[in-house]
């Protein structure tokens, strides 16, 4: 299956990356002098930025980018067409499918759980699945968490009609990479066996869980089915300039998409609602104090501004892009989210990185 990224780029998982690069310069001290007027700085980067979009805008990029300083938006921007072939132009309100994000709301669910006392990361796969083959049986829920357990990048197409028997059956014959613990490698895979735990664990379907245990207390726009979606809400995709629909459009079961996608990859959101969830995570209103130092450690380093998260995650399947970057401590936030694979959110990164660089030294010097 041809993928762009369809990929979580995490400081836990990824190390020196594009989004989360070690060298990056969001990551690095701004070199901006002691006696800079940082009113003018703080204007500059800003009207850098709406310029980088008018470009891309202009080049021929579909998206919605969003831009806080200080916890106050401010930029918000539609480019493009949500739907070029009806003319329909982008909105701030559309909707989109954030890709690999997923991942990192699927390991908050298990977290949520661990809080509440009905499962534990060191528990093994048997624990939930006494037929599980060795080794996979002995891998443990971190391990999935953390793409140990050796299980493959992928179960099959995400847009495969693949119910969850039909998923464990082709979870339970593969053959691992690697001994469980033993290595690290992407595992989509992975993310799957961990949302059917969710539901051995809470006899539910994973959406419902997933959605009353971390999304709701954020926005009950993020989500499969039960959000609510309509195609006609989402923006369509497009892969070397053709129309592939929006991701209602692809063949879903009746409960949401396949078994190859859930828990990995495809929740529906807009912009605002990925910012909001990352916002009410690091404000404390989703996981109690100890469940959400284990989610920093997985899911965030530290920097000259504090705590950094960054995530991104999609594919050239489909066309959609999503990017998150957050500074929690000082109130930055970048999400950026597109439709068309010719200009994926995460490879304009550079495009505003010294921008937002510049932001951020302002906002470390000017906060309480």
């Amino acid at each position: 299956m041809p993928q762009f990224t369809d990929s979580l780029f995490t400081f836990f998982l990824a190390g020196c990356v594009l989004i989360a690069g070690c060298d990056s310069e969001a990551n690095r001290s701004s070199s901006l002098p002691a006696n800079a007027d940082l009113d003018d700085v703080r204007a500059v980067a800003i009207a850098d930025i709406h310029q980088t979009l008018d470009q891309l805008e202009t080049d021929g990029l579909y998206g919605v980018a969003r831009l806080t300083y200080g916890d106050t938006v401010i930029i918000h921007q539609a480019l493009g067409f949500r739907d070029r072939e009806a003319r329909a132009p982008m909105e701030v309100t559309t909707g989109f499918d954030i890709g690999s994000i997923t991942k990192v709301m699927t390991a908050a669910t298990v977290l949520k759980l661990e809080e509440q006392g009905q499962l534990w990361l060191s528990d093994p796969i048997s624990r939930f699945f006494p037929d599980a083959p060795y080794p996979l049986r002995e891998a443990t829920v971190a391990q999935l968490i953390e793409h140990r357990a050796g299980l493959p990048e992928y179960l099959g197409d995400d847009y495969e009609r693949v119910t969850k028997e039909q998923a464990l059956d082709r979870l339970f014959e593969v053959d691992l990479q690697f001994e469980p613990g033993s290595d690290e490698a992407y595992s989509n895979a992975g993310y799957t066996l961990l949302a059917a735990i969710v539901e051995e664990v809470s006899g539910q379907p994973f959406e419902q869980t997933l959605r009353e245990a971390v999304l709701l207390p954020a926005t009950p726009r993020i989500g499969y089915r039960l959000a609510e979606w309509e195609s006609g809400d989402l923006a369509v995709g497009y892969v070397q300039n053709q129309n592939q629909g929006t991701p209602l459009d692809k063949p879903w079961l009746d409960d949401g998409p396949s078994w190859t996608l859930r828990g990995n990859g495809g929740l529906l959101a807009t912009t605002e609602d990925v910012a909001h969830w990352f916002d009410a995570m690091f404000e404390g209103q989703i996981l109690d104090p100890d469940a959400l130092n284990k989610f920093k450690a997985l899911f965030t380093a530290s920097g000259p501004y504090g705590i950094r998260v960054g995530e991104a995650g999609g594919d050239d399947a489909t066309g959609f892009n999503a990017q998150h970057e957050a500074w929690p401590e000082v109130g930055i936030t970048w999400t950026f989210i597109t439709s068309r694979a010719s200009y994926p959110a995460e490879e304009n990164w550079p495009d505003v990185q010294d921008s937002i660089t510049r932001l951020l030294e302002v906002a470390s010097r000017t906060s309480p």
